[in-house]
């Protein structure tokens, strides 16, 4: 007789488990990818240190970090992240640093045989961001707090802790060298479902998070049906030295999940986690567990735009926004909250606006993308479904999956939203008016930035470069469907009985 936990997940199903061992020796990479990756990395390291020796530059340490160093990549994807550990007292100075190794470093590898793109990212952190065929190589500098007594130790950059955490890792990996292929599981799982990266725009699951989720669950199902079940506020932590937190911080606020870090008990790990983003997770492992597939470990392909129906691509208003050099999260930080804020203006005009959603088509041009469903003198009906973590949020979330006639499920934070559609209301004279009465708000440092505003009223009009950007496809059809790519899989894909 098949046995059933708490909440309703087969124990111990042999499918699950027969998925995830097929994907992980999909995942795991083979001894020649491993020897190109670690000769890559020593390469990038010793140029490193070749042009820090003549620039006179008073480095503590070169020391490789990342996935490579945790040995915790995918196989055929990775990136080469090698950090340059400093003193204090040479924070004031990683500016000028980077501008010299980053004219430096090309000329070097070059000289070593290999050709590298220098591609022009501005962070707040300064880094050098490199580029190799398909591969990133990242060389950033950060301040050697391990060389702090600890009684004065400090973080004083960004970046500070990621050789503690690199450290961290890899020695829970030693403790346990299972753990290895099993954080590739969930990292691929989350990667698949649109859910990993902790920038801003992605506000994912980060690869440390990934990784210290899967140490205190034990392998990927296990995390996989912990989060099925997840609450929103849930706080999963490892116990180190005995320290353990009776409840979050005050100072974290209301987040949606919580996880100390273990190197540093006062930080949230999953502090970038939005409720919409655990939502997603929630409910995909919650599909995993019921409808166990390969699929859950493959990146969606993109749809093209003429997959979907000139009627439904009629719904959508584009802003197009185009800015100057900017960092990432800065320039991510204020497109989400102008889409909130022009969501919200709209919806108390009357219009039923589904969603506005940034998305960057090319280096330095956003769209905010406006879909709305509505007709002149009617209303749009909304549907709101139960709390996206009650008991019965997930029969529903396969009804609306599997109806012909509505939109969604769109997850809202905590909610999922399906929708009746209607003939679409003009929006183009109101998208006019408030670009020219300077209705959308950036901060001082960004206002300066912002070269250009306009307004697009079809996608017939878009550049046929950014129909076919990944970026917008993937948000294309998220908006036009109301579904997920990975729901479109599921919806295609599983046997509902």
């Amino acid at each position: 007789m098949t046995q059933s936990d708490a909440n309703g997940f087969i124990s111990n199903n042999p499918k699950q488990l027969k998925v995830i061992k097929e994907a992980q020796d999909l995942l795991i990479p083979t001894s020649e990818e491993i020897k190109r990756a670690e000769a890559l990395s020593s390469l990038v390291m010793e140029s490193v240190e070749v042009c820090c020796k003549k620039l006179a530059i008073p480095y503590s340490q070169i020391r490789l970090v990342g996935s490579l160093a945790k040995g915790t990549w995918l196989k055929e994807d990775y990136d080469v992240d090698v950090f340059i550990l400093f003193p204090p007292d040479e924070r004031a100075n990683f500016s000028s640093f980077v501008q010299k190794l980053g004219k430096c470093l090309p000329f070097e590898l070059l000289k070593q045989g290999l050709r590298v793109e220098l591609l022009r990212k501005h962070s707040a952190h300064p880094y050098i961001y490199l580029f190799n065929n398909e591969t990133s190589i990242d060389v950033v500098p950060a301040i050697d707090i391990q060389s702090i007594p600890s009684s004065k130790r400090e973080v004083l950059t960004p970046v500070d802790r990621t050789p503690l955490h690199t450290d961290y890792i890899i020695g829970k990996i030693a403790e346990n060298p299972d753990l290895q292929n099993e954080i590739r599981v969930f990292k691929k799982f989350l990667k698949a479902i649109g859910s990993y990266g902790s920038e801003v725009k992605t506000q994912g699951f980060s690869g440390y998070l990934t990784e210290l989720l899967v140490i205190h669950s034990g392998s990927a199902i296990e995390v996989i049906r912990n989060l099925a079940s997840v609450s929103p506020g849930k706080m999963f932590q490892i116990s180190e030295h005995g320290e353990m937190l009776d409840k979050p911080l005050e100072k974290w606020g209301e987040c949606p999940l919580f996880f100390p870090d273990p190197t540093d008990c006062n930080r949230n790990v999953a502090s970038v986690v939005s409720p919409s983003t655990l939502s997603n997770v929630k409910l995909a492992c919650e599909a995993f567990l019921h409808f166990p597939s390969p699929l859950f470990f493959r990146i969606p392909k993109t749809l093209p735009v003429t997959a979907h129906s000139e009627t439904d691509l009629d719904f959508l208003r584009f802003i197009q926004i185009e800015t100057g050099l900017l960092p990432e999260d800065r320039i991510w930080s204020q497109l989400l909250r102008n889409s909130k804020k022009l969501k919200e203006y709209l919806s108390n005009l009357g219009f039923p606006i589904v969603s506005v959603e940034p998305v960057e088509t090319l280096p330095n041009h956003f769209l905010l993308v406006v879909f709305s469903l509505s007709e002149n003198n009617s209303t749009l009906v909304l549907e709101r479904t139960v709390n996206a973590y009650s008991r019965s949020s997930f029969t529903k979330f396969l009804g609306i999956l599997r109806s012909p006639t509505r939109y969604g499920p769109r997850i809202t934070d905590f909610v999922l939203e399906s929708w009746v559609r209607k003939s679409r209301k003009e929006l183009s004279n109101v998208l006019n008016q408030l670009i020219k009465s300077d209705f959308f708000s950036w901060s001082k440092s960004v206002m300066p930035k912002i070269k250009r505003i306009h307004a697009i009223h079809s996608f017939k009009e878009l550049p046929t470069r950014v129909l076919s950007s990944p970026e917008f496809l993937y948000k294309l059809e998220e908006l036009v469907t109301g579904i997920k790519p990975w729901m479109r899989n599921l919806k295609e894909n599983a046997v509902f009985e």
